[in-house]
This record gives structure tokens, C-alpha cells and sequence, in this order.
């Protein structure tokens, strides 16, 4: 006769998972942009992106800013133009891109806490 009942680990062995499971990283980028308002037509020099706003995964800040640089070359947007740059970690954002590609700490801009983060090449 065959069993349906799956085989339980004992207490002590469930006890021990928590302390072996390692956190999974998502990361996200944030691909946005908007009308620049010192320009009446909009500043956009090419193709205006099909939507306003986009999140791709990526695996790593470098990754982010890549990703970041070949959206605005693509559509030809300006500085006045890139909204987007937030990078998530399962959801809460852990730095910025900016329109150059360098990557920042999520501070308030002009605050001692608002940094650089060095990219791995």
C-alpha cells in the first residue's frame, strides 16, 4: 500500500533553516523621462520614448548604469528630459543614476549623506 503522507523533518532541523537561507537580490532600474520644461517643444532630440516609465531587472549597479546610458542615447533625451534612475532591491531604492551614468546614494542631493557609489568596470 502507498502513502500520500510526505515525510516531516524534525523540529530541530526546521529550526535551522532561517539561518541558512540567504536573501535573494532584485534588482530593478527605473527607466523614465519627461518633457524638459525650459523647452517649449519638450528638449526630446530623437524618438520619443513609446512609454513614460519602464522598470528592467538588472544584476548590479554597473548593469544599471549601462542600462541607464543606452536609454537616453537611444531616444536622444537631455538632461532636462531623465526622470528615471531610481534602483530598487526588492523594492526600495538603494541609488540613483544619473543622466551622466555615475551612481549616487538615494540622499537628499546636497547633503552629507548624498554620495558617489564607485561602479565596478
Amino acid at each position: 500500500m502507498h502513502s500520500s503522507l510526505v515525510p516531516v523533518a524534525p523540529p530541530e532541523a526546521v529550526k535551522a533553516i532561517p539561518s541558512a537561507i540567504v536573501p535573494v537580490r532584485q534588482l530593478s532600474v527605473t527607466l523614465a523621462h519627461a518633457p524638459n520644461p525650459d523647452i517649449r517643444s519638450g528638449g526630446y532630440r530623437g524618438d520619443i520614448p513609446p512609454r513614460r516609465k519602464a522598470v528592467v531587472p538588472v544584476g548590479s549597479l554597473a548593469e544599471a548604469s549601462r542600462v541607464c546610458t543606452a536609454f537616453i542615447d537611444k531616444y536622444g533625451l537631455g538632461g532636462g528630459n531623465w526622470t528615471g534612475g531610481d534602483v530598487r532591491d526588492n523594492g526600495k531604492v538603494i541609488a540613483r543614476i544619473s543622466y551622466n551614468g555615475r551612481c549616487w546614494t538615494p540622499a537628499k542631493w546636497g547633503t552629507p549623506e548624498h554620495k558617489e557609489i564607485p561602479l565596478a568596470k
